[in-house]
C-alpha cells in the first residue's frame, strides 16, 4: 500500500492517507490561489471531484461555495447569495 503525505501551508506534514482511500473517497481536489492587485494571496478556491468550488480565506476559513449543478453561490451558512459563480464577493473586504 502506498501512503501519500500532504503538507499544510507551512510546509509541515499534517495528513497521511493511502492512495486507495483517496481514490475510493474521491478527495482529490484542485486548489487555486486568489491574489489582490499587489500579488498578495487573499484566499483559495478548491475544486472538489464533483465540480463544486469552495472558497477559503488565507487562514483556511471556509466562506462559501458555488454549486455548478444549480448555478448558485452559497455563503458559509448555506444561504444563496446569487446566481452564477460569485465566490470572489465572499472574500472582498477581509
Amino acid at each position: 500500500m502506498q501512503l501519500l503525505r500532504f503538507r499544510n501551508t507551512c510546509g509541515q506534514f499534517n495528513r497521511t492517507e493511502s492512495a486507495e482511500s483517496l481514490k475510493s473517497s474521491q478527495q482529490i481536489m484542485n486548489e487555486q490561489s486568489l491574489k489582490d492587485h499587489h500579488g498578495k494571496v487573499i484566499g483559495y478556491i478548491v475544486t472538489g471531484s464533483d465540480g463544486q468550488l469552495t472558497i477559503y480565506t488565507v487562514q483556511r476559513v471556509r466562506k462559501g461555495y458555488y454549486d455548478p449543478k444549480r448555478n448558485k453561490t452559497f455563503d458559509v451558512n448555506n444561504l444563496a447569495i446569487g446566481t452564477g459563480n460569485q465566490l470572489s464577493t465572499l472574500i472582498v473586504g477581509i
